[in-house]
């Protein structure tokens, strides 16, 4: 600092103006740091709150998706005194887009089977390479087969009546996909069979009240 020419009072004066100057820059400071301090709090807040979120949104999607996977059909089939009835558990599955033979999965049979009924401009069916419902067979329906292939068929993984007065009678379990159910004699009534389906990560219960009457 320059003194010369200056009295002691003026560079005491001085001194002090720059220690006031001083002064004021770190007060600036101390407040530059509280703000960033408080960004950064703000900043780990909103962070907390997004993956709360996320988190949120996540289990409510899981819940659905387990909701879908884990949901019971429920159908009730009629069968007369002494006689008996034929259940094929796939019928009462809704089907998977782009499966147009109905056999619970999607693959290339599917393909041929849009491949076949393309062009078609109206009254086309599911069986015939409409996915979409809208009565033709044009390249959204081959759209929504590409999405969903390739999808792996259900397959029977268990079977069961809780009733004793039902009997499930099949030639094989691994191969056949109907079962034929047998009420005993005179029993007249309600009971419920139950078929669980699999295949990857699907899973379709089903559980078929057999009125006799």
């Amino acid at each position: 600092m320059k003194t010369t020419g200056m009295t002691k009072a003026q560079i005491t004066e001085h001194a002090r103006s720059l220690q006031r100057a001083l002064n004021t820059k770190c007060d600036q400071c101390d407040r530059l740091d509280s703000d960033l301090d408080g960004l950064s709090i703000q900043n780990r807040r909103l962070k907390m709150k997004s993956t709360k979120l996320l988190l949120a949104v996540m289990a409510v999607v899981l819940l659905a998706v387990v909701a879908v996977v884990y949901a019971a059909t429920e159908v009730t089939v009629t069968c007369p005194v002494n006689g008996s009835i034929v259940i094929r558990p796939v019928d009462y599955i809704a089907p998977v887009p782009g499966d147009f033979d109905g056999d619970t999965d999607v693959d290339s049979v599917d393909f041929l089977t849009w491949q076949t009924g393309y062009p078609t401009a109206s009254g086309a069916t599911l069986g015939d390479g409409d996915a979409d419902g809208d009565g033709d067979v044009d390249g959204l329906d081959f759209l929504i087969w590409q999405d969903n292939y390739p999808t792996d068929a259900l397959e029977i993984w268990a079977a069961g009546t809780y009733s004793n007065d039902i009997t499930m009678v099949w030639a094989n379990p691994w191969v056949d996909d109907f079962f034929t159910v047998i009420p005993d004699p005179d029993f007249a009534g309600e009971a419920v069979v139950m078929f669980m389906l699999r295949a990857g990560g699907r899973e379709e219960e089903i559980n078929v009240t057999v009125s006799v009457e």
